[in-house]
């Protein structure tokens, strides 16, 4: 099998520093709390906020997992290739 696992690797690499940036974002809804006092404005910012807040810290994880499902598979492919060549080297046809 011909696949390229230094470039699942770096793809792994990519994913997880992704998923720190993601992490790292602020949707700037908690600037706009203040913005209207004396009016149910500051509770629904708040609420968005978190729903925001959440579905940022779920988008990373997501690519977290991502990451550790393309890592195990590169890792596997590395084993499976050397443990055909070495199987190959054992009756003779690999050199």
């Amino acid at each position: 099998m011909n696949v390229d696992t230094t470039a699942l690797k770096t793809f792994v690499g990519d994913l997880r520093d992704e998923a720190g940036s993601i992490g790292t974002l602020q949707s700037g809804i908690g600037d706009a709390i203040g913005a209207l006092p004396g009016t149910p404005w500051s509770d629904t910012c708040t609420q968005a906020k978190t729903s925001v807040d959440n579905a940022m810290k779920r988008i990373g994880d997501r690519l977290t997992t991502l990451a550790d499902s393309v890592e195990k598979v590169s890792t596997s492919l590395e084993m499976t290739d050397q443990q055909f060549s070495d199987d190959l080297t054992k009756i003779g046809l690999h050199g």
